[in-house]
C-alpha cells in the first residue's frame, strides 16, 4: 500500500516538474511553441492540471496566464473551472478572453458546470472582442433562454450587442429552428450597417447552414452587393457549404480578380470553397 502511494507521489511531483518546466517560458512563446505546448499538456490528460492551476494563480505575466488557460480547456476536468473563473476578471483583456473561452469550451463537455461565469460576461465585459469570443466558445452548450437573448441582440443599435447575438448562434447547434438566421441575414444585406457587424454576419453562415442565405452570398461574391475584400472571401466560404456546381463559375471569377496572382485570400478561399462543393 505505502508503496503504491510512493509511486504515485512520485509520479505527481514528476509530472509537475515537466509542467514547471514546459511553461517556465511562456511569456515569450512563439506560435510554434504554443502549439507544441498544448500537445505535451494534452498528452499529460488530467495530472497536469494542478500544477497549471498554481501556475494560473501565481504568475502575472499576460502571455502565460493566456497559455496555461488554453492549455487547461485541452483537458476536460472540473477542476480548472474556478480558476478559469477567476481569470475572467483579469486586468488584461485577452487574458479575460481566453479564460472565458476556455471555461465555455470546457462546459460544453462538463455538464456540472455553471456558465453563469461565462454569461455575465457577455454582457459586462468593457471589450467587444471578448464578449464575442466568448459567445462563439458559448455556443455548443446553449440553451432555449441564452438562444433567445442571442437573437433578440441581433440588429441592436449597440454594435457589440448586435455582434455578440451573432456570435452566439454561429455555434449553436438548434440555432436554425429560430428567427436568428433571418435576422443575421438582414444584418448581412444593410450596408447601412458597421463593417464589423456585416463580417460578423457574413462569418455567421459559414457555421450556419442557412439556404435562405444562398441569393445574398452569391452577390457578394460577385462583388455586387459590397466589394470588400473580407466580406466576398467569407462569403465564399459560406458557399462552399452551402453551394452547388453552378457557383463554381462565380468563385472562379473572383479568383481571377484576386490582386496577388492567385496567392491572396480571394483565391485560396474561391479555391477551398470550390474544392468543398466538389467533394459533396
Amino acid at each position: 500500500m505505502w508503496f503504491l502511494y510512493w509511486i504515485t507521489a512520485a509520479l505527481a511531483a514528476d509530472r509537475t516538474t515537466q509542467v514547471e518546466s514546459l511553461f517556465r517560458n511562456a511569456e515569450n512563446w512563439d506560435p510554434a511553441a504554443f502549439t507544441q505546448a498544448m500537445g505535451k499538456v494534452r498528452s499529460w490528460g488530467r495530472d497536469a492540471v494542478p500544477p497549471l492551476i498554481v501556475i494560473a494563480e501565481r504568475e502575472t505575466g499576460s502571455n502565460t496566464r493566456y497559455s496555461v488557460c488554453a492549455a487547461l480547456a485541452e483537458i476536460p476536468d472540473a477542476r480548472s473551472l474556478p480558476t478559469l473563473s477567476a481569470l475572467t476578471h483579469a486586468p488584461e483583456w485577452v487574458v479575460r478572453s481566453q479564460c472565458g473561452e476556455s471555461y465555455a469550451r470546457l462546459a460544453a463537455v462538463l455538464p456540472e458546470a455553471d456558465l453563469s461565469p461565462v454569461v455575465l460576461l457577455l454582457g459586462r465585459d468593457p471589450e467587444c472582442i471578448v464578449r464575442v469570443n466568448v459567445a462563439r466558445a458559448i455556443g455548443p452548450r446553449s440553451h432555449a433562454g441564452l438562444r433567445t437573448q442571442f437573437s433578440a441582440w441581433i440588429g441592436s443599435t449597440d454594435v457589440c450587442e448586435s455582434r455578440v447575438g451573432m456570435s452566439g448562434l454561429a455555434f449553436d447547434p438548434a440555432a436554425t429552428s429560430g428567427d436568428g438566421p433571418a435576422k443575421i441575414l438582414g444584418v448581412l444585406r444593410d450596408t447601412r450597417r458597421s463593417v464589423d457587424e456585416r463580417e460578423t454576419a457574413a462569418d455567421a453562415f459559414i457555421h450556419i447552414p442557412y439556404p435562405p442565405a444562398l441569393p445574398t452570398l452569391r452577390e457578394l461574391v460577385s462583388g455586387r452587393l459590397d466589394n470588400r475584400a473580407n466580406l466576398r472571401w467569407m462569403a465564399a466560404e459560406a458557399l462552399g457549404g452551402l453551394g452547388t456546381d453552378e457557383d463554381i463559375p462565380l468563385l472562379r471569377a473572383m479568383i481571377a480578380e484576386d490582386p496577388y496572382n492567385g496567392d491572396g485570400v480571394l483565391a485560396i478561399k474561391g479555391k477551398a470553397a470550390i474544392k468543398k462543393i466538389q467533394a459533396r
